[in-house]
């Protein structure tokens, strides 16, 4: 038993590593797959291995201590995933999709706050100026004469 302590892998450094190095596969070596982790480095410029590491991630935090030790550590139960990563890996989508919300939205915001102060101020110089315009419009109204027919 205590040579199979030595072997066995942490499901928090598992986690923690494919949330920060997972496009690249360092978790795949971690994890005793090399081959799968030669394949992130190949792919890592496509940014496929860094959603499939994303996906990992939550499975690795998320897993069962027993389906962990069947899978990664031969039967041997190691210690659970600590509470403060299982807090980040379900906050920091969460603060992602808000930060891309606010990149859309902040700049599109501002341009319409720029838009807005262009039309306040040239409806506020034309105004006077139509409504002079319009005041001074008058329609004649034609004078007939009573002809004299002799």
């Amino acid at each position: 038993m205590a040579a199979a302590t030595g072997n066995i892998k942490s499901q928090s450094v598992a986690a923690v590593l494919a949330a920060f190095v997972g496009g690249i596969g360092i978790h795949r070596f971690y994890l005793r797959s090399p081959i799968s982790g030669i394949f992130y480095i190949l792919f890592c410029w496509t940014g496929i291995p860094g959603l499939i590491a994303l996906v990992e991630t939550f499975i690795y935090t998320f897993m069962s201590q027993q389906s962990w030790a069947r899978k990664y550590n031969n039967g041997v139960i190691s210690e659970p995933v600590h509470i403060a990563i299982r807090i980040l890996v379900l906050i920091f989508p969460v603060a992602f999709v808000a930060g891309i919300l606010a990149a859309i939205a902040i700049p599109a915001y501002q341009s319409y706050r720029i838009k807005a102060e262009a039309a306040k101020s040239s409806v506020s110089i034309d105004a006077p100026r139509y409504a002079a315009v319009h005041a001074v419009i008058a329609v004649p109204v034609a004078k007939t004469t009573p002809s004299l027919v002799a």
